[in-house]
């Protein structure tokens, strides 16, 4: 049996090309493991470092053995100024 993990931010895969993310863009990725994550709200989303991007909504999520599904919609991209803010306060900072 595997663990379910609950999500409130999406982080991008590695391989995820960044430079297509533009507001109103639609994308689909898949996860490992199995994950809930609300849909139809508006959440922060960030790369595989952990660097905010900006907002997404979740449209669709299916969970199969081992691996999420996920269809999100970008809401909007956040300025550097608006990411360095985002990912100061919620990422903790090595010394």
């Amino acid at each position: 049996m595997s663990s379910i993990e609950i999500n409130t931010i999406l982080k991008l895969p590695k391989n995820f090309n960044l430079k297509k993310i533009k507001k109103g863009s639609k994308h689909h990725i898949v996860k490992q493991g199995e994950r809930f994550i609300p849909i139809n709200k508006p959440l922060e989303f960030c790369d595989y470092n952990y660097r905010y991007i900006g907002k997404l909504m979740i449209y669709s999520l299916t969970l199969v053995k081992n691996k999420t599904i996920i269809d999100f919609k970008v809401l909007k991209v956040f300025s550097k100024e608006e990411s360095d803010v985002f990912s100061k306060a919620f990422i903790k900072q090595k010394n």
